[in-house]
């Protein structure tokens, strides 16, 4: 708890029905809390479009570094018992909003990239 897990993201990354059942989780969360992550939710919805195109194989121009990441922040959302648990209103997303940041920064070129296919294709969840 309270770290992100490169080992599961990854288990769950390789595994299609697993990552679209996370996506379905996370969706469903940041649904019962838009608020809390409002600065951050046009992002997270990105990821999780973008994860859903990779897992169902309509995009693939993506390291599978950068699916692991993208997972890893996912699951770290998903998790309410995380480094500053998420029962805690609004402070509880703090870190939370500090994972999908860190993510965005580190793999800004594959994101950019997805959002250009995506404009093309007109691909939504």
């Amino acid at each position: 708890m309270g770290k992100l897990n490169i080992h599961e993201a990854s288990s769950i990354a390789s595994r299609k029905k697993s990552l679209l059942v996370l996506l379905v989780k996370a969706g469903g969360r940041l649904l019962r809390n838009p608020k809390a992550l409002l600065s951050m939710s046009s992002t997270l919805k990105t990821f999780l479009r973008l994860l859903k195109a990779w897992a169902l194989r309509d995009y693939r121009d993506v390291s599978w570094n950068s699916i692991v990441m993208l997972t890893a922040a996912v699951v770290y959302f998903v998790n309410p018992l995380d480094a500053i648990p998420d029962v805690a209103p609004v402070i509880g997303f703090l870190d939370d909003i500090g994972v999908i940041a860190f993510v965005l920064n580190s793999i800004s070129a594959d994101i950019k990239r997805f959002e250009e296919w995506e404009k093309a294709q007109k691909y939504r969840i």
